[in-house]
């Protein structure tokens, strides 16, 4: 009788760990700005963005600055490499890729998108559950 083979493990060694890294970083680093400017005339904050995409945010967009003057809104700068903005007098800290996403609404569309998706499976599986009952009640650990 043969014995089998052990289960062959594979361990990166530094270069392939450094590269995958590099990937993560590469990925993270698009969504991140590598210019904010504020434009006194449209009341706006101006991304450049490290993909080479510009995003304009009204600053009534941004509840947490209804109550900042001009002067105070040409002070919030950029921080942690491009992916947030801050302003230590107003302690306002906020990352950019969150104001495009509650701005835009692009977590509100993906989550109920994901939530909706209606298959056969999921029908089936409901009617089997709605015959045993519904759904089991919680019991007391």
């Amino acid at each position: 009788m043969r014995k089998s083979a052990a289960p062959k493990v594979i361990i990166p060694d530094n270069v392939e760990l450094k590269r995958r890294q590099a990937e993560r970083d590469g990925l993270a680093e698009r969504q991140d700005a590598k210019e904010l400017r504020y434009d006194r005339r449209a009341r706006a904050f101006h991304f450049a963005m490290r993909s080479g995409a510009a995003v304009t945010i009204p600053v009534a967009a941004l509840r947490e600055f209804d109550n900042a003057t001009q002067g105070q809104l040409q002070e919030v700068k950029l921080v942690a490499a491009g992916s947030a903005i801050e302003h230590r007098g107003l302690d306002i800290d906020m990352s950019v890729h969150g104001i495009i996403r509650d701005v835009f609404g692009f977590g509100e569309i993906q989550q109920k998108r994901a939530g909706s998706v209606k298959t056969v499976a999921k029908a089936a599986s409901s009617r089997a559950n709605g015959a045993k009952g519904g759904r089991p009640r919680k019991t007391p650990a």
